[in-house]
């Protein structure tokens, strides 16, 4: 299963789990099996707060709903996360107080 949708406008977003998923995904790992979660899970669940922080705060409503409608789309159509998922980096999202010290 891909982890990250890219859009037209060349933002990355985390995809969104789904019911229809064949495997598990994260969020259950974290409700239900929090000991079989990999560094990569914890990424994703990372991005995916980071992602919702960004889009309820610092978006327009307009952009948001624009990002919304093609994430729908994309996944109705199939099309979601049809690149290579190895060769894109997730986003980094960085946050932190003024004064500390912060280590990538």
């Amino acid at each position: 299963m891909k982890r990250w949708l890219k859009l037209t406008e060349g933002s990355t977003w985390p995809r969104p789990a789904l019911e229809s998923d064949e495997s598990v995904g994260v969020e259950w790992k974290l409700r239900h099996a929090p000991d079989t979660l990999t560094r990569a899970d914890q990424l994703l669940a990372a991005s995916v707060m980071s992602a919702y922080g960004y889009m309820i705060i610092d978006m327009t409503q307009k952009r948001r709903n624009a990002v919304c409608r093609e994430i729908r789309q994309q996944l109705e159509d199939g099309t979601a996360g049809s690149y290579n998922d190895s060769a894109l980096e997730p986003p980094v999202y960085v946050h932190y107080l003024p004064g500390e010290e912060v280590t990538l």
